[in-house]
């Protein structure tokens, strides 16, 4: 099983297209030529996704980290909120706070 079906199993939803084709285009593996720098965000492997420890109990079930910054905040997937099939609000959780601020309607 790959990396994304993985992610996908143990969170029981499936994954952005977008976010699948990034993962395919090298933009998210930081080893590769065609990463995606983007400011104040690392994206995390998608292999650490299904076991990352985000460092408090989320209130909202069904949130998927998918980056971060250096200052521990998270960019996540609210699964729970969903325009189409498997495309999810982006959520971007402070690491001080029990809010989140909504980033963006969906990953694409």
């Amino acid at each position: 099983m790959d990396a994304l079906a993985r992610i996908e199993s143990h969170f029981g939803v499936p994954l952005p297209h977008a976010y699948r084709e990034w993962v395919k285009s090298g933009y998210i593996a930081s080893d590769s030529e065609s990463y995606l720098w983007v400011f104040e965000a690392e994206w995390l492997p998608p292999v650490e996704i299904p076991t990352y420890d985000l460092w408090r109990k989320l209130s909202l079930p069904g949130l998927i980290p998918f980056a971060q910054n250096g200052a521990g905040d998270h960019w996540v997937w609210n699964t729970g909120q969903r325009d189409n099939v498997a495309e999810y609000e982006v959520l971007f959780c402070w690491h001080d706070e029990e809010l989140a601020d909504a980033y963006a309607p969906t990953f694409a």
